[in-house]
Parts: C-alpha cells; sequence; structure tokens
C-alpha cells in the first residue's frame, strides 16, 4: 500500500487533527492542555507577532499543542529538554531572546481551568523572527544554548520526504517515546504523522524494554522509532517485539551492525530503517532500508532523499583515510541561521542551503553513504592515529553496552614541551560488573595498541 497523502499545513488540521488523531498514555487526573487552552493561553498575553517563546513543560501532549498554537498565532516556538532546570530554561531565554516563558501552575486541578503560566521574559536582547520560523534546539541540558532557525514548511517538506522513505500511511499508529525537543522526533515522527493523518500516541512514561512492548502491543502500534541506546537495550532483554509494529526506524546515531543484524532476526516480518540526519539539514538527510539490503550496507545511512544531494569534502587529518572526508548536504530544508551564537551564522553553513555537517563518510559505487566518524573522533596519541568511532564500536558491540562516549582532555606532565592528549571512556550498561569491566578492558588491548588505550574506562548502570 502506498504511503498516505499530505495533508496541508493549516491551522484548522492542526486543530482537528491534535484533537482527534493524537492520544496519550498521560495517568489518570492529570491536567490536559489542549491546542484549544494553549491557543487561549498564548493569546491572551498580546506577544507580538515574531516573538521567541519557549516552552518548558514536561508532558508531550501538551508541548505538541503549544507548539503548534503558538505558530498559528505568528509566534516563534523552542520545545526544551523536559528536565531542564530553572536555571537553564532562563539561561536558553536570555540566549534566544525570547519574549515569553511558558510553565504548567504547580498544583493545577481540571475545575481551576488552563494549567498553563505564560509569563513575560526580558532579555538584555530580545528576538523577533518572521512569521512561520521555528527554532529547533542544538544543546541539550548542558553547554551554551544555542538553536536552528528554520521555516516551518521547510520542516513539514522533510517530514514529508521521511514519511515516503519509510512508508508512512494514514492507517498507521505511530509511537512517540522520545522527547518532543530533538527534531529527530518532532519533525521525523511527529510533523510526519500529521503530514499523513496517520494516528499518533504520545508517550509519557520513562523508557523501559518491558514497558515498551506493552505499549506497542496495548496501543496497537505500527511504527515507532528509537534512538541506538534503546534499541541495545530492547536487545538485551528476552522480549520480541509484537507482530503488530510493521515499521521500525533508528535515529539520532549510528547501530552497530550486530545489532542491526539482531534487530532484522528478532523482528523478521518487520521492516527496519536507519536514518541519518542533524538539526541543521531540517533534519532528516538519508535512509537505508535495512530489512532490504545485503547484511555488508548495514553499517551504511543509506542514499540521500529525494532533492538533497551530498559530496564528499576533502577533509585530512589523523586516522582519515584515503576516500573519506566531510560530508556536505545540500538541501532545501536547511538551516535559515543559527540562534545563540554571536554570528548567528552555523558554523558548517557553507552557501544557502547547504550544510558542513562535521561528519566523515564515504560513498560506495552505488551512491550508499557509511558513516565513519565525527572530525572530533579522529585523535593523535602518542604519535599513533586513533578512531574514537571504532573503539566505541568495538566496545558498543560487547553484549549488555547500551552506550558509549569518549571524552578528550590533555594533561601537562612535568618537563613536557607540549600537552599530551589522552581520551576518557564512558560505558553505560545494563548491569556495571566487574566482569563486564574485565571483558572491556581485555577486549580493548586485544584490539588497540598500549598507548591508543583509553586513560580511565568509566562503568555506569
Amino acid at each position: 500500500m502506498p504511503a498516505a497523502a499530505t495533508r496541508p499545513l493549516t491551522a484548522a488540521h492542526a486543530a482537528r487533527y491534535l484533537a482527534t488523531r493524537v492520544t496519550s498514555t498521560m495517568r489518570a487526573g492529570s491536567v490536559p492542555v489542549t491546542y484549544e487552552s494553549a491557543h487561549e493561553a498564548l493569546e491572551q498575553s498580546k506577544l507580538p507577532a515574531g516573538s521567541v517563546v519557549v516552552i518548558s513543560v514536561s508532558s508531550p501532549t501538551a508541548q505538541l499543542n503549544l507548539f503548534w498554537a503558538a505558530h498559528h498565532l505568528g509566534l516563534v516556538p523552542v520545545l526544551t529538554p523536559r528536565s531542564s532546570a530553572r536555571h537553564r530554561i532562563r539561561e536558553t531565554a536570555n540566549a534566544l531572546g525570547a519574549a515569553a516563558l511558558v510553565t504548567l501552575t504547580p498544583g493545577a486541578a481540571p475545575l481551576h481551568g488552563s494549567p498553563l503560566a505564560v509569563t513575560r521574559w526580558h532579555p538584555a536582547s530580545p528576538q523577533r523572527h518572521h512569521r512561520g520560523t521555528v527554532i529547533l534546539m542544538t544543546s541539550g541540558t548542558s553547554g551554551p544554548p544555542s538553536g536552528c532557525l528554520h521555516h516551518i514548511d521547510s520542516l513539514y517538506t522533510n517530514a514529508r520526504l521521511h514519511a515516503r522513505a519509510i512508508g508512512l500511511r494514514s492507517t498507521d499508529t505511530m509511537l512517540i517515546n522520545l522527547p518532543l525537543h530533538y527534531s529527530f522526533t518532532l519533525v521525523s515522527q511527529a510533523l510526519a504523522a500529521m503530514a499523513c493523518d496517520a494516528q499518533l500516541v504520545l508517550s509519557e512514561q520513562a523508557f523501559t524494554p518491558e514497558g515498551y512492548r506493552s505499549t506497542l502491543q496495548r496501543h496497537h502500534i505500527t511504527v515507532s522509532s528509537l534512538l541506538p541506546t534503546l534499541a541495545r537495550s530492547l536487545l538485551y532483554d528476552d522480549g520480541r517485539l509484537p507482530g503488530s509494529l510493521r515499521t521500525l526506524t533508528v535515529g539520532g546515531d549510528a547501530l552497530e551492525a550486530v545489532h542491526v543484524r539482531e534487530l532484522l532476526r528478532r523482528h523478521p516480518q518487520g521492516e527496519l530503517y536507519l536514518t541519518y540526519g542533524l538539526t541543521e539539514a531540517g533534519p532528516r538527510v538519508a535512509t537505508l532500508a535495512a530489512h532490504q539490503e545485503p547484511s555488508e550496507r548495514h553499517t551504511s545511512a543509506g542514499k540521500p532523499l529525494p532533492g538533497i544531494t551530498t559530496r564528499i569534502g576533502g577533509t585530512s587529518g589523523p586516522g582519515i583515510r584515503q576516500g573519506a572526508g566531510e560530508l556536505i548536504v545540500t538541501t532545501p530544508t536547511a538551516i535559515l541561521r543559527r540562534i545563540g551564537e554571536p554570528t548567528g551564522r552555523c558554523p558548517g553553513q557553507v552557501a544557502p542551503n547547504t550544510v558542513a555537517t562535521g561528519d566523515i563518510f564515504e560513498t560506495d559505487g552505488e551512491g550508499y553513504l557509511y558513516f565513519r566518524g565525527r572530525q572530533s573522533d579522529f585523535l593523535r596519541l602518542n604519535g599513533e592515529e586513533v578512531s574514537l568511532r571504532w573503539v566505541r564500536e568495538v566496545v558498543g558491540s560487547l553484549p549488555g553496552v547500551l552506550h558509549v562516549r569518549a571524552e578528550t582532555f590533555s594533561t601537562s606532565p612535568a618537563r613536557a614541551a607540549v600537552p599530551v592528549r589522552h581520551y576518557r571512556l564512558h560505558v553505560r550498561a545494563v548491569e556495571a560488573t566487574y566482569e563486564l569491566r574485565a571483558q572491556i578492558e581485555r577486549r580493548l588491548r586485544e584490539v588497540l595498541m598500549r598507548t591508543e588505550c583509553p586513560r580511565e574506562l568509566v562503568l555506569t548502570d
């Protein structure tokens, strides 16, 4: 069955869709924030058109309704991480030049009317943008707050491209259990579902493999998306995915080939799509239908989506082999400009609609893209060239490992002419045992020289 026709991006369609096609796993007694109540609260604030509005609420249903209400009132919505501390929210509002913060009133009950509080904000440098633009955050709960300014129409275009790539249909029911402030979630899931008029279920529970499978079954989910970390956690659990799930997509980072093969083995009748993108590109760039490809392509990100072109830049440096280089993406859905940066220019924006990703890729003769790491992943240690991406893959393929992160740092030993570079390996596992630590250390010694090994190994549950 072909993908559903695209629905128009209008206020009437959004209001109808949010009221009739979106449900949530909200616990009983919670105060709902509808599109109408969100629209009323923002309208009463009388903010000038183009004002930036920082949305800081924990409920994904409230986030989505506030996002669309702000957009249709001519405001510029920004979704923040649900776990953001108060000082972080204030930093974000100041950095983005926001005119208002939207929060939930503590202790609100259904009898008390709308639980929303719209607080005027007075940053040192207030910002106004064109109607129809939104800001997607590029920083989470740490680092200088910054975001990408996009036009909603270009994000909707990217959502339609992704929907076609995975065959999304109006008869589908899609589960969202990833944070909505991720561009991968907002565009590739929420906007894509709206574009196809697919049913949308917003999960408000923390992720566990058992809870995830239960939600899939209870709501008859046919399409779902996961980050690699969550996909790995499913594989270290004995349960199988329900037969009702037709399509699973994985994005946000690369997934090791051994885990791709295991997902396909566990769900042989399903479709598995591996997607690559970045917020600056709007966000999806390429997709691989892994269930249709031979195993040697399971390390690929697939081919660029229609209308998007890529080329390999002439990057050179330690550990970057010939034929590989920085991926340059030209797409009609690219960032307009960076917000929160002193220059207002995206560091990787090399031309209009063209972004230098900072990611190292290779291509084969048929145009498939292969991710080899980020520029910062290539490090020279004591004269040896090390790919931290490869180190992460080696450790990430071990049973029980959920996520691996490499952190570089320098020391300045006495009598040393220049600082010495090192890296620390942070490994998150299902269970942090002495046996797993010994297995990781043994595996690293097998594939790395002593001078290439991490200075520290931090293992956590």
